[in-house]
């Protein structure tokens, strides 16, 4: 069988070629089927590709807020991100001090550099998979954290927190009201203060080289704590004098103060289990705490087990008396159980 010829048009020009049909069908047949073969292996692979760049990027997407401002809901962070729900794979970096009237969600990474700031948010939620990195200042009405918030700054809410997550705080950490721990909170010379309660709940973990504060402390049964610096905090000032508590390992420190040149006599510091009938437990002479720039420093070694503590003291001139009213310690350290929970 002849040969026949075949004309064909590429890129303008006539092409002319022969194919022996007799003795190439077989080896046409193979190469169209291996040619076929090949598209739809590279077919298969642009699409898999796509979907791996639309469904899971291969590199995290950064946007960065530079500029000052007080943003709305529907501008948040624009020109850089638009939305208030920090993707998983991106990341939000604040750059400048930026003010917001509007919750967060960080599914991704949200970075507060140095000398920047972010606050305002009615809610900021940290996502299991979520990371906050605060180098600057962090304020939010309410945090609710489930991921990993490391704070080397300050970090502040001025109602609740609630972690069921990992809070490290190395600087500076403040609750307006309560903060309810089901997770796990470190640091390393950071120090913590919680206005109204602290509750450790029997998953919650406290430790590392941490200062709590807090005014009232609630420790359910099975909750770990191991916080070197992990203390009670109260205060009073009354006339002219400033009287401190504070909680540590089986010891109450008390700090008394002169706010003022007030020239008392003697200070008399007194204890009670039950927040009515108190024993003297230190007696004071006045030229001992006369430097109102220095503060005497009493420790209680004896707290006992009682759940509660209470101080006073008593300021006494001559004929005259005066009490300065009475400090509640919560004594984590003497029976904790999760009837104590309010």
């Amino acid at each position: 069988m002849q040969p026949r010829d075949f004309n064909a048009v590429y890129a303008g020009e006539k092409l002319k070629f022969s194919v022996k049909t007799s003795t190439m069908q077989n080896k046409t047949s193979t190469t169209i089927k291996n040619y076929w073969i090949i598209n739809l292996t590279i077919v298969s692979i642009l699409i898999l590709l796509l979907q791996l760049f639309f469904i899971n990027p291969l590199t995290a997407n950064t946007y960065t807020a530079n500029f000052n401002g007080n943003y709305s809901d529907r501008t948040i962070w624009l020109p850089s991100y638009p939305g208030n729900v920090i993707g998983k794979n991106d990341t939000i970096i604040i750059n400048k001090n930026v003010q917001l009237n509007t919750d967060v969600v960080v599914h991704g990474t949200l970075i507060v550099k140095d000398k920047s700031s972010l606050r305002g948010t009615n809610s900021l939620v940290v996502t299991e998979e979520g990371v906050v990195e605060n180098k600057g200042i962090l304020i939010s009405r309410n945090i609710n954290n489930q991921g990993l918030v490391r704070n080397n700054n300050i970090l502040e809410t001025s109602n609740d927190l609630i972690n069921t997550g990992i809070m490290v705080n190395f600087e500076s950490m403040i609750v307006g009201n309560i903060f309810e721990n089901k997770g796990m909170i470190s640091g390393n010379g950071g120090h913590m203060l919680v206005n109204r309660q602290l509750i450790n709940y029997m998953e919650g973990q406290i430790g590392g080289n941490i200062d709590i504060c807090s005014n009232d402390f609630r420790n359910v049964e099975g909750g770990s704590i191991d916080s070197t610096y992990l203390s009670f905090c109260g205060n009073r000032i009354y006339n002219g004098a400033f009287l401190t508590a504070n909680l540590e390992r089986e010891k109450v420190i008390l700090n008394l103060l002169n706010t003022e040149d007030s020239r008392y006599e003697e200070y008399q510091i007194e204890r009670s289990t039950d927040g009515k009938n108190f024993a003297q437990i230190a007696n004071i002479e006045g030229d001992e705490i006369n430097d109102f720039a220095l503060a005497f420093k009493y420790t209680d070694r004896d707290p006992g087990a009682s759940p509660i503590l209470y101080y006073r003291v008593i300021l006494k001139r001559g004929q005259q008396e005066r009490v300065v009213p009475v400090i509640e310690v919560n004594n984590i350290f003497g029976i904790q159980t999760s009837s104590r929970i309010n």
